[in-house]
């Protein structure tokens, strides 16, 4: 089986490892679409109703 990527480390600072984002809902829907799978119109709400976090 072959492995892809699923994120690349663009900043400077430190973030978390991939195994620890496993759980969360966006790392899902991103593994869901690489898959070639088609989201809901729930899950594609759901992206849209999310305000942007502000991480400093």
């Amino acid at each position: 089986m072959e492995t892809k990527a699923i994120a690349t480390k663009f900043v400077r600072h430190e973030v978390p490892d991939l195994e620890a984002l496993k759980s969360s809902k966006v790392y899902q829907l991103r593994e869901k679409l690489n898959k070639g799978e088609r989201l809901s119109r729930a899950e594609k709400l759901a992206c849209r109703s999310r305000k942007p976090q502000r991480l400093f």
